[in-house]
């Protein structure tokens, strides 16, 4: 296909009919979120996106956002402004241990995104599991990606809470 729309399109019916749509709203998002996929998916951005729809909901008092593990020129400071602009609280750790800690120390009704880096997804997964046991995994891929990146991430044995597809 050369035109964009008509992919576009074709993408969203071979999708629609084949996955499970997501019927909850984002501003009752509540619990333990991190965030996963390749680098350049979309993560930070997409914990952009959800961070500003739960604050017009009037629920950034209740928002955390944690940038966990991510030692990516640049990541850090996109993520302080972001959380700056929308006025919610963010953390950066960089270990399991300080992960478990800020997470004990946060109300139980807060609503917690972690933003994760695109690199040892499998470790990545492991420490947060540990750190927090009933955290929802998502992954994240962009609807431009190959074959066999998709397979390597979906045939791991890394169990996805949801699997959401980035615009392209």
């Amino acid at each position: 296909m050369t035109d964009p729309t008509e992919a576009a399109n074709r993408i969203h019916e071979l999708f629609s009919s084949a996955l499970l749509a997501n019927d909850h709203e984002p501003e009752n998002l509540s619990g333990v979120h991190a965030i996963f996929g390749l680098t350049g998916a979309g993560k930070t951005t997409m914990i952009g996106k959800l961070a500003t729809q739960l604050v017009a909901a009037a629920r950034g008092e209740s928002l955390t956002i944690i940038s966990f593990a991510d030692h990516k020129l640049g990541a850090w400071n996109q993520m302080q402004l972001i959380c700056s602009g929308l006025g919610i609280q963010c953390f950066r750790c960089s270990d399991r241990q300080m992960l478990e800690t800020i997470v004990r120390e946060l109300p139980d009704d807060e609503c917690i995104l972690i933003d994760t880096p695109g690199l040892n997804l499998d470790q990545t997964y492991q420490d947060i599991q540990a750190a927090v046991p009933d955290a929802l995994m998502h992954l994240l891929v962009n609807a431009e990606i190959s074959r066999s990146s998709c397979e390597k991430l979906l045939n791991s044995d890394l169990d996805w809470d949801s699997i959401n597809i980035a615009e392209m």
